[in-house]
């Protein structure tokens, strides 16, 4: 089981090592999930091991639940909107994004 190799290492390198600090272990717990998550699919792992890594990454961040989110309350900000434009080289599509008044494609 990929898990238990992947993170076994890290959490033992952490314990070993007190200067690592929390932004470098950020980074190689999330390393950690995308190689996991290249080799199999999430669909293929035990909810156990789902609900172990979840645990652990929102215990690393501070959270004790899932963040809730009023999606109504979503801003972009216009420099993010340009920045995506100006790097893609096509236009801020606006129609998937879920508010009021921004549905275009049905104008």
């Amino acid at each position: 089981f990929p898990f238990r190799t992947i993170f076994l290492p890290i959490w033992i390198s952490a314990k070993v090592k007190p200067t690592m600090n929390l932004r470098n272990m950020c980074w190689l717990v999330i390393l950690a999930i995308l190689e996991c998550c290249w080799r199999t699919s999430s669909s293929n792992l035990p909810k156990e091991a789902l609900a172990e890594v979840e645990a652990s990454l929102l215990s690393l961040f501070g959270f004790k639940s899932r963040p809730k989110i009023d999606k109504s309350k979503i801003v972009i900000p216009q420099a993010l909107i340009q920045m995506y434009e100006k790097q893609t080289g096509f236009p801020f599509e606006t129609a998937s994004i879920p508010k009021k008044g921004l549905h275009t494609r049905s104008a």
